[in-house]
């Protein structure tokens, strides 16, 4: 069952699962839910991932600075049909801590390197919370160095670019930027650098 005690907010009891579809990075439910008030949904769809730590962690994000400047990817967006300017950012691989995770998403995606006594956690997101059935932690990652080369290595990723934090503001008023866990370590960083 699965339910929630917050006073004024209603319980929902999972009351049959049924496994829609599955990859090697999610399992797709469609579920039958009761609420308290007896209101019954059938194929709530939830996402859930394969891997994920008891507190419902399964990603991160990583928002990478450079000599005082702030690294993201270009990318092509397939779902939404559109190009994103994001922190660079994936799941978790079995048998490794949310940090490792962290520093090799940043390497992946990047070519930077980062010490994990170096990322400095600033948040949890959870992407899409009536749907998806996991959270991102958001990390800044101060002290970075080149390990290598940017070279894109994975579907849709175009380029990396570093920008100053007034860059990054005029593309989020554009709407260059929308990704959540991008908006949100930038809105951290922005008021670290502020004080």
């Amino acid at each position: 069952m699965i339910s929630s005690d917050a006073p004024g907010k209603p319980s929902i009891q999972l009351l049959s699962r049924k496994l829609a579809c599955e990859n090697s990075k999610f399992q797709v439910y469609f579920d039958t839910v009761k609420d308290a008030m007896g209101s019954i949904v059938q194929d709530y769809l939830v996402v859930a991932p394969r891997v994920k730590r008891p507190d419902n962690v399964a990603g991160t994000a990583i928002l990478p600075i450079l000599s005082g400047k702030i690294g993201l990817i270009k990318m092509f967006r397939y779902p939404v049909c559109q190009e994103s300017i994001e922190v660079p950012r994936g799941f978790m691989d079995e048998n490794e801590s949310i940090e490792q995770s962290a520093a090799r998403e940043l390497f992946e995606e990047t070519g930077l390197i980062c010490d994990l006594k170096d990322l400095q956690m600033v948040a949890d997101v959870t992407p899409e919370a009536g749907i998806i059935c996991g959270k991102i932690r958001v990390y800044i990652a101060k002290e970075c160095r080149v390990g290598e080369h940017f070279r894109p290595s994975e579907l849709g990723i175009q380029s990396f670019q570093f920008y100053t934090l007034e860059e990054v503001d005029a593309l989020v008023r554009k709407g260059s930027i929308c990704d959540p866990s991008t908006i949100l370590a930038l809105y951290h960083y922005s008021k670290q650098v502020q004080q």
